[in-house]
């Protein structure tokens, strides 16, 4: 309901604010263990060390971290229930 609320929200930071963007995509995506990151590029290895809280606090796992929704979007985020294909409104 929050989300409907804006066309948009924006992230604007250094690193640190990255990791609160991957923890934002966990809760969207509704996958705790692997919601931060950008799966589709990583091996099953990569994806067994990067899961859970390691997603966040393990520095290898920090190039896989989600950093826009249009990765996100190109890579099957429509299965998500929180997915909104977004189209602008005219005012009248």
């Amino acid at each position: 309901m929050v989300m409907e609320r804006f066309d948009g929200v924006f992230f604007i930071g250094d690193d640190m604010l990255q990791h609160v963007y991957a923890a934002f995509n966990v809760l969207l995506r509704k996958n705790l263990a692997n919601g931060g990151t950008e799966q589709w590029r990583m091996t099953d290895t990569q994806k067994s060390s990067c899961r859970c809280e390691n997603q966040l606090t393990n520095p290898i796992c920090a190039q896989f971290i989600v950093s826009n929704s249009g990765a996100v979007e190109q890579h099957g985020a429509e299965g998500s229930p929180y997915y909104c294909q977004r189209t602008t409104t005219p005012s009248l």
